[in-house]
Protein backbone atom coordinates (compact mmCIF):
# COMPACT_ATOMS: atom_id res chain seq x y z
CA UNK A 1 0.00 0.00 0.00
CA UNK A 2 0.75 3.67 -0.77
CA UNK A 3 -0.04 7.02 0.43
CA UNK A 4 0.19 10.25 1.74
CA UNK A 5 -2.10 12.64 4.12
CA UNK A 6 -1.60 16.57 4.81
CA UNK A 7 -3.23 18.22 7.59
CA UNK A 8 -3.50 22.09 8.48
CA UNK A 9 -4.46 23.65 11.58
CA UNK A 10 -5.33 26.94 12.52
CA UNK A 11 -6.66 29.19 15.66
CA UNK A 12 -8.78 32.04 15.18
CA UNK A 13 -9.72 33.53 18.82
CA UNK A 14 -12.18 31.13 20.20
CA UNK A 15 -11.95 28.60 16.99
CA UNK A 16 -9.52 26.01 16.19
CA UNK A 17 -9.54 24.68 12.76
CA UNK A 18 -8.54 21.79 10.96
CA UNK A 19 -8.59 20.41 7.36
CA UNK A 20 -6.65 17.31 5.61
CA UNK A 21 -6.81 15.17 2.50
CA UNK A 22 -5.44 11.50 2.26
CA UNK A 23 -4.78 9.51 -0.76
CA UNK A 24 -4.18 5.94 -0.94
CA UNK A 25 -3.45 2.91 -3.44
CA UNK A 26 -3.75 -0.30 -2.06
CA UNK A 27 -3.13 -3.67 -4.48
CA UNK A 28 -3.72 -7.13 -3.42
CA UNK A 29 -4.19 -10.59 -3.94
CA UNK A 30 -5.85 -13.88 -2.19
CA UNK A 31 -6.46 -17.29 -2.81
CA UNK A 32 -9.06 -19.36 -1.09
CA UNK A 33 -9.76 -22.89 -0.84
CA UNK A 34 -13.55 -23.91 -0.73
CA UNK A 35 -14.56 -27.35 1.34
CA UNK A 36 -17.55 -29.73 2.26
CA UNK A 37 -17.48 -32.77 4.20
CA UNK A 38 -13.78 -32.23 4.64
CA UNK A 39 -13.27 -32.17 0.52
CA UNK A 40 -11.39 -29.32 -1.00
CA UNK A 41 -14.11 -28.24 -3.73
CA UNK A 42 -12.91 -25.36 -5.31
CA UNK A 43 -10.23 -22.92 -4.90
CA UNK A 44 -10.77 -19.44 -5.68
CA UNK A 45 -7.93 -16.91 -6.69
CA UNK A 46 -8.74 -12.78 -6.72
CA UNK A 47 -7.06 -9.49 -6.54
CA UNK A 48 -7.24 -5.76 -7.46
CA UNK A 49 -6.49 -2.44 -6.89
CA UNK A 50 -8.21 0.27 -4.82
CA UNK A 51 -7.57 3.59 -4.68
CA UNK A 52 -8.69 5.97 -1.69
CA UNK A 53 -9.12 9.63 -1.26
CA UNK A 54 -10.99 11.35 1.80
CA UNK A 55 -10.97 15.09 2.72
CA UNK A 56 -12.04 16.21 6.23
CA UNK A 57 -12.86 19.60 7.96
CA UNK A 58 -13.64 20.48 11.69
CA UNK A 59 -14.13 23.73 13.35
CA UNK A 60 -14.01 23.82 16.85
CA UNK A 61 -15.68 26.68 18.84
CA UNK A 62 -15.45 27.27 22.52
CA UNK A 63 -18.74 29.06 23.33
CA UNK A 64 -17.41 29.28 26.77
CA UNK A 65 -15.07 27.87 29.48
CA UNK A 66 -17.43 24.74 30.33
CA UNK A 67 -18.95 24.38 26.56
CA UNK A 68 -17.22 23.53 23.40
CA UNK A 69 -19.09 22.97 19.93
CA UNK A 70 -17.63 20.64 17.48
CA UNK A 71 -18.60 20.59 13.62
CA UNK A 72 -16.88 18.03 11.40
CA UNK A 73 -17.30 16.21 7.96
CA UNK A 74 -15.51 13.97 6.27
CA UNK A 75 -16.04 12.55 2.33
CA UNK A 76 -14.65 9.78 1.44
CA UNK A 77 -14.67 8.38 -2.15
CA UNK A 78 -13.49 4.77 -3.77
Amino acid sequence: ARGASVLWQRKFASHAVAASAEVLRTRGFSEEVGFANGREINVLRAGGEARDLAFFARDRWELTPKLTLDIAARVDRR
